[in-house]
């Protein structure tokens, strides 16, 4: 076959004696003929199955091993492949070489739609599936829930959550185009209901709430997640009172307010905010009511003027003139320096309708805890000294008030300075002379002072001789009071650790003599007119020592060392 070129052969005839034929067999050497490969459908897209790469000869029709990386069967699998082809013909020969690649295929998911939710729905799976028969991925990209495998579970709170479905590929596939389903998730049922404005408010009798402290509500689902369009009804359990807008209606926050609420008469009320099968209903607020009450003082001693150590007397009317009892009152009407405090006292009168909160008392007026009916009054009468050292005008303001009502007036008087009256036997006016003589006669343990009687009927108590300490201290001091004709002294000592002790008060039964006082600091003891006024003041304790005594009108005398 094929063009005629020179060939050699041996040829060998053997015959069998038969008549039939014998086949010849020709063996010898000659040279194939050349043959052309050709390869094709060298790139290829995975799909599972078998890629063959396609082969032509020419001449046509020739046999053709082809091998794929060395190996005859044909790849699968995506990615590159060594192909090598050669004629497998005794009279002919020829190969070809190339590379089969095997490209990843393109796959898609499908991934339904999520219906929407509630937010005490229970925990939910999800579903998708890639065309590549892979297993899908998912993942939350926004919103109040978290996705493990393919099963979902909600935050418990209102929101819209988005899933995405993924499948990344593999050698065979490529990643597939993620797929995104949202879905809504709604608050839950009505569940509870609570207080959001403090339960427990204060209030005028007869008058509306403060707007900042109406009674509000709020409604929440099991996830404690606000409830709108819930009907709250507002109503007042007890007290009295009226309430607007008694029907509310929740808003997106979950809350209710009542429209408004007047206070009654009584002292305490109580408002109630129900949902009817709400877990705390009804919600109760309670209104602690001051009363309606009008308050008014007044305080008037009689005089424009007074002079040094007189007596004056404040007459201080306080008076309630509201619809309700003004409870708890106080009434104040503090001295001013200007009066010896120590010596001043004050007695409360309570008309019908009113009560003091106590019936007397010492010092400045200061009462508490008073009842002052509707339209009832309390009359205090308040006396105090003026002191001997006091000038220009005295200012005394009352006050009265209960809760946030209050009411002051005020008296002013003019001090009137005269000639200081010093008295001496009988107690006629002396023209001349010093209040106090000093004896001649001294001692280490005391002195000896000699002094005028100057006190006069009616007068309070004054001091007459004090004794001081290094340090300026009052160690003792002498009181008098002029009772009648009898004259009557107390003695009060200081201790070394700054404790006062006082003694009864105890007559001197010559008034009219000049007085003679001697102060032992060892003993506490005070002889007046020869008579003791220890009274054990001191008891174990000691005295400091006196460095000097001043007398009433500031006759100082110097101890010896």
């Amino acid at each position: 076959p094929g063009a005629a070129q020179p060939r050699e052969a041996e040829v060998v005839i053997e015959s069998n004696a038969s008549t039939t034929p014998d086949a010849v067999l020709l063996e010898g050497e000659g040279t194939p003929a050349s043959a052309t490969v050709t390869l094709s459908n060298l790139t290829q897209t995975y799909d599972g199955a078998t890629k063959p790469v396609s082969v032509s000869t020419t001449p046509a029709g020739l046999n053709v091993v082809v091998t794929y990386d060395g190996g005859t069967a044909a790849p699968v699998d995506a990615g590159s492949y060594s192909v090598a082809a050669s004629i497998d013909e005794p009279d002919y020969s020829g190969s070809a070489g190339d590379t089969l690649v095997i490209e990843s295929a393109d796959q898609n998911i499908v991934f339904p739609a999520i219906a929407d939710r509630s937010v005490d729905d229970s925990p939910f799976t999800v579903s998708a599936t890639a065309d590549s028969g892979l297993a899908v991925s998912f993942s939350v990209i926004s919103g109040p829930a978290s996705v493990s495998g393919n099963q979902v579970t909600l935050d418990g709170v209102p929101g819209t959550v988005t899933i995405e479905a993924a499948q990344p590929g593999n050698n065979n596939w490529n990643a597939a185009p993620t797929v995104q389903q949202s879905f809504q998730v709604t608050e839950g049922d009505a569940a509870s209901i609570e207080a959001v404005s403090a339960t427990t408010i204060g209030g005028q009798a007869g008058q509306p709430v403060a707007a900042g402290d109406l009674p509000t509500v709020r409604v929440t689902d099991s996830q404690d997640n606000p409830v709108s369009g819930v009907t709250v009804s507002f109503s007042v359990a007890s007290g009295g009172g009226s309430v607007t807008g008694a029907t509310q209606v929740t808003d997106a926050n979950g809350q209710a307010q009542v429209g408004g609420w007047t206070l009654g008469s009584d002292a305490t009320q109580t408002l109630e905010a129900a949902a009817p099968g709400l877990t705390g209903s009804p919600v109760v607020f309670t209104a602690n009511v001051d009363p309606s009450i009008e308050l008014s003082i007044s305080i008037d001693d009689g005089r424009t003027t007074i002079e040094r150590q007189q007596r004056n007397t404040y007459v201080i009317t306080a008076s309630n003139t509201g619809p309700n009892d003004a409870q708890d009152v106080d009434v104040t009407a503090l001295l001013p320096a200007e009066f010896n405090e120590f010596m001043a006292d004050w007695v409360c009168y309570a008309g019908v309708g009113a009560s003091c909160g106590a019936s007397s008392g010492t010092g400045s007026l200061q009462d508490s805890g008073a009842v002052i009916g509707a339209g009832a009054s309390i009359v205090y009468v308040l006396e105090a000294n003026v002191r001997q050292n006091a000038g220009g005008m005295i200012e005394v303001e009352a006050l009265v008030a209960s809760g946030g009502e209050t009411a002051t007036d005020t008296d002013t008087t003019q001090i009137v300075i005269t000639e200081d009256a010093i008295f001496s036997d009988r107690f006629e006016s002396a023209q001349t002379g010093n209040a106090v003589r000093f004896d001649s006669a001294r001692e280490q343990a005391g002195a000896w002072l000699q002094f005028a009687d100057r006190l006069a009927g009616g007068l309070p108590p004054r001091v007459l001789l004090r004794g001081e300490d290094a340090a300026g201290n009052d160690v003792f001091r002498v009181r008098a009071v002029r009772a009648g004709k009898q004259l009557l002294v107390r003695l009060s000592v200081r201790d070394s650790g700054g404790a006062w002790h006082r003694a009864g008060w105890q007559p001197v039964t010559s008034p009219e003599r000049l007085l003679a006082v001697d102060y032992d600091a060892a003993t506490g003891t005070l002889l007046v007119t020869g008579e003791k006024l220890q009274a054990s003041l001191l008891g174990n304790k000691t005295a400091p020592q006196v460095t000097r005594l001043i007398a009433d009108d500031g006759i100082t005398l110097e101890m010896d060392d």
